[in-house]
């Protein structure tokens, strides 16, 4: 099996989410963590300083196993906008989301996981390829 190549793990829940910028694409993994007790949630989350107004998240790439959904929340932990995902796995998407003042949001990045790929003993897309994307 091949290491996670994520230079932001951890970055599992709001207290360790990863900076990020907006305008940069980010380039990440979901990992299915099933090798240890000790390892972390699959999913990835993320904060951004966000001026008020509207914004568009886009997945500009999703290796062909993955699934992910996104979730969007507030510096108080309201969710704004959630089950934003493409239409099938390995599908590109984006979504408008409006931050109704200036401050930090947060991205939860999750994926529905097929379960059966796993067992299948088969290497994962998703644990050769990143998934991309970008808060505008």
């Amino acid at each position: 099996m091949s290491a996670e190549a994520d230079e932001h793990e951890p970055n599992n829940d709001r207290a360790s989410a990863t900076q990020i910028k907006p305008g940069t694409e980010v380039s990440a993994q979901l990992i299915l963590p099933y090798v240890s007790l000790t390892d972390q949630q699959i999913q990835d989350v993320y904060k951004v300083q966000l001026a008020a107004g509207e914004h568009t998240f886009q997945m500009t790439a999703v290796p062909s196993d993955l699934f992910p959904a996104i979730q969007v929340s507030d510096s108080a932990a309201t969710v704004l906008s959630t089950h934003n995902h493409g239409s099938n796995r390995g599908a590109k998407f984006s979504f408008k989301f409006t931050a109704d003042e200036a401050g930090v949001y947060y991205f939860s990045i999750d994926s529905w996981v097929d379960l059966s790929l796993v067992y299948s003993g088969t290497e994962a897309d998703s644990y050769l390829e990143p998934y991309k994307f970008q808060i505008d």
